[in-house]
């Protein structure tokens, strides 16, 4: 029996068909928050990818769908063996897809390409980058469009570090980070910009500092720069209610526009949110469920207006554009592909004249005018920390200041 910090153990692992060899049989633990599909991986951590490929795919042909990010479990002393006598566990937590074969679940590659030297890492920075993306993928579950983000940034640093004959993390020093900087601004790229690729960069080498990979984080003494206090553009209300009654057209075409653009506005999504949208997610209680940034789930009300120009759409406007490869998407294009971002983002500036995250900050706005308490919008905009949603209350000090005015026998 071989114990780990979980208080679980092999005895309690349900066996899928054949006795347990320890490398590559597939099993489902049951523990306290769900059910986990594991494998035990026998060898060298860096030949643990074929492992991690075989269990996703079990996942996937078994219909369950991964609920959640990775982890991986020492099951004996990496310290005190030889690396071909390492037992590494690895597993998923999943859920079932109500019985049915569900998508094949996005595969995380752990192969890891670090090489270690007396404690420090003496790889190439490109391949320090790519097994720090793998990580912030698996361990954090960001969204793909963050983990692009990071990439570019991170891609940016490890050029200019090549130019400089820096080719290695522990060559890699404050002096470093300070050119890149400079070279930012030489470039000409915005504050925000500067700002957000010198926070993927410290964090970066601040998380090979923890793990010991380097000494110290050589960005943790250059001056970080100040993202500008830029604040959230909304949308007037009245212009907003006389942009939207004024989609009146009975085109398949327009009601779909005049539903998306309901639905955007009336719950606040994420152009990604929206996008990702299935037929059926606006259950009978009108409440959507959305799977934001993070993986993280939120219930969102749907209004009457979003929800009835929704039903208009579904009664004579799909099925009007959508083919078989629709699927269950539920905003589609007039060949009947599922619209992606790119398609939505089109259709605001046409329609609107905006891009679609304006409608997501009118909503937060025009919530907070109305007298929602702060701590509301947050959950409804999924915002993970307060201080982003804080941001708002300057665009409504106005508001505030007529509201106190009118109310206050002092005023």
């Amino acid at each position: 029996m071989i114990d780990d910090e979980t208080g679980g153990n092999l005895e309690v692992c349900v066996p899928i068909g054949g006795d347990f060899t320890g490398d590559g049989e597939v099993y489902t633990r049951e523990l306290e928050g769900g059910t986990m599909a594991t494998t035990i991986h026998h060898g060298p951590y860096e030949q643990i990818a074929p492992a991690c490929h075989n269990l996703t795919g079990w996942i996937s042909e078994h219909g369950h769908v991964i609920a959640g990010p990775p982890r991986e479990i020492y099951l004996n002393d990496p310290q005190t063996v030889v690396p071909e006598e390492l037992f590494t566990r690895v597993e998923f937590p999943i859920r079932s897809e109500g019985g049915q074969a569900a998508d094949r679940p996005r595969v995380v590659d752990l192969l890891t390409r670090w090489h270690k030297h007396d404690g420090m890492h003496t790889g190439g920075i490109d391949d320090a980058v790519d097994e720090y993306l793998v990580r912030l993928d698996a361990e954090r579950g960001l969204s793909p469009n963050t983990i692009d983000a990071y990439r570019r940034d991170l891609g940016q640093f490890a050029t200019m570090c090549h130019r400089l004959g820096v080719e290695h993390l522990d060559e890699v020093d404050r002096r470093t980070v300070r050119r890149f900087l400079a070279q930012l601004s030489t470039l000409r790229y915005s504050r925000r910009s500067v700002a957000r690729k010198a926070s993927a960069v410290r964090a970066f080498l601040g998380d090979a500092a923890r793990r010991g990979l380097i000494h110290a984080n050589p960005a943790s003494g250059v001056p970080q720069p100040k993202r500008p206090a830029t604040l959230p553009k909304s949308i007037p209300a009245a212009t907003l209610d006389r942009f939207l009654n004024d989609l009146e057209g009975s085109d398949p075409v327009d009601l779909r526009d005049r539903a998306l653009l309901e639905v955007l506005y009336g719950t606040g999504l994420r152009v990604s949110e929206l996008a990702a949208m299935r037929m059926g997610d606006i259950d009978e209680v009108a409440f959507l469920r959305v799977r934001g940034k993070g993986d993280k789930d939120r219930a969102v009300p749907v209004g009457v207006k979003a929800r009835n120009a929704t039903e208009r759409y579904l009664a004579a406007g799909r099925p009007a554009m959508a083919r078989p490869e629709s699927g269950d998407a539920l905003w589609v294009g007039v060949r009947g592909g599922r619209l992606n971002p790119r398609g939505i983002r089109h259709i605001v500036r046409q329609r609107l004249g905006t891009f679609p995250h304006a409608l997501r900050h009118s909503y937060a706005t025009h919530l907070l005018e109305g007298g929602a308490d702060l701590r509301s919008v947050q959950d409804l905009l999924g915002h993970t920390e307060l201080a982003t949603t804080q941001l708002y209350t300057a665009v409504t000090r106005e508001h505030l200041r007529t509201t106190y005015e009118r109310s206050h026998p002092r005023a």
